[in-house]
């Protein structure tokens, strides 16, 4: 098992989601696959989710440095291809909704759809997916470019579908082109393109995986483009061997220290 010679501390914040796949339902959501990111940089994970706790506790599965459980009910969608591209319905909303500022504490905010209504910190980074998505139950999700995020945040991940007319907030910003890699663009630096040199076959998770890793590099004193580099090379294995196949190679058995409900 991995084991991270920092005490850095990343809290990932959001809703689980249950994903239908074909016959086959699995924990996802960006505060999932965030929290693998962040385990891949060597950082230790505080996940804060929405849903019921014995569901967030064991659906994680992960070695988190501690776990709140936000009583709530998590998201479902149903995952399906369709002309090489990915349709998402979404099946139920997450609930309740929460405002999250940290301002000494590094940060993902993931949402999913609509959870979080107002964030802001000085570490905190967003992926802007759950604060774009326009969300009605039993219909496909859909992207509304037109919000304006005016958070006060660190930086933000998007897809290059999603980032919104006025842009990402921040002053370190990830925009992820799919099989051609990813932008990272930080203030006063200019911008610069990460290829990938592998891209695996598992695509589900993996802007939120990025993000996740980057923002541990971030944490652990790298400077933003080496963290990009660094968080690139984690994705590729990350993508190559899925997400149950990485877990077993590179976290080993799981297992489960502080949490606490709230």
């Amino acid at each position: 098992m991995r084991r991270s010679e920092s005490i850095t501390t990343i809290k990932v914040v959001g809703a689980l989601t249950e994903d239908v796949i074909g016959t086959e339902r699995r924990t996802g959501g960006g505060v999932y696959y965030s929290s693998l990111g962040v385990l891949a940089s060597g950082a230790n994970v505080e996940v804060v989710a929405i849903g019921d706790y014995t569901s967030v506790l064991a659906s994680m599965g992960l070695p988190l440095s501690g776990l709140v459980a936000i009583r709530g009910r998590r998201a479902v969608f149903e995952i399906s291809h369709e002309g090489g591209s990915r349709k998402l319905v979404l099946l139920r909303r997450p609930i309740p909704t929460l405002s999250v500022s940290y301002h000494d504490q590094w940060a993902v905010v993931n949402p999913v759809c609509g959870e979080i209504r107002r964030v802001e910190g000085d570490h905190v980074f967003i992926d802007v997916q759950g604060f774009v998505r326009l969300c009605e139950e039993g219909r496909p999700i859909e992207v509304d470019r037109t919000r304006k995020l005016g958070f006060k945040v660190r930086g933000a991940h998007a897809n290059y579908t999603e980032v919104p007319e006025g842009g990402l907030p921040g002053r370190e910003m990830l925009i992820s082109y799919d099989e051609d890699g990813f932008d990272i663009i930080i203030k006063g630096e200019g911008k610069h393109r990460i290829k990938p040199s592998i891209v695996g076959d598992y695509g589900i998770g993996t802007g939120d995986f990025l993000l996740g890793a980057y923002v541990g590099f971030r944490a652990k004193g790298l400077r933003p483009l080496d963290a990009a580099v660094r968080a690139q090379r984690e994705l590729e294995s990350f993508s190559t061997l899925g997400p149950d196949e990485w877990i077993r190679r590179t976290l080993g058995s799981s297992s489960q220290r502080t949490y606490r409900r709230a």
